[in-house]
């Protein structure tokens, strides 16, 4: 993991900005998007639990991707998106956003993900 504006970067999630989102969804199949903020304590215990998820998915060969969403950095993306709270869990599939109906740790996510797309 690489440091970059005091914000720990994952190399398995994705980060995405207004300038990319569009095109990461529409490149990958099955897309699931943490919109969520650096101060959120939420957001900070499910920040390690994601990335885990992430490195399962890449070792699996899963064609699942993950990705991110610094709504402090990306306002006007978040309120496009609907977001009120964080973290807000968004999956998308083939381009259609879905409502995310798992929970926030590795296991239950990984569980959520195997369930919806097989």
């Amino acid at each position: 993991m690489n440091e970059e504006f005091g914000e720990k970067i994952d190399e398995n999630v994705l980060s995405l900005t207004s300038l990319n989102i569009a095109q990461a969804i529409e490149e990958h199949d099955y897309l699931l998007v943490e919109f969520y903020t650096p101060w959120c304590g939420h957001c900070k215990r499910l920040q390690p639990e994601f990335s885990k998820t992430a490195e399962v998915l890449k070792k699996m060969g899963s064609s699942v991707k993950l990705a991110k969403v610094n709504c402090d950095q990306e306002r006007e993306l978040a309120e496009s998106y609907g977001i009120k709270g964080f973290p807000t869990i968004k999956f998308f599939i083939k381009g259609e956003e879905k409502p995310y109906k798992g929970g926030r740790t590795e296991e239950t996510i990984l569980k959520y993900l195997k369930n919806t797309v097989e």
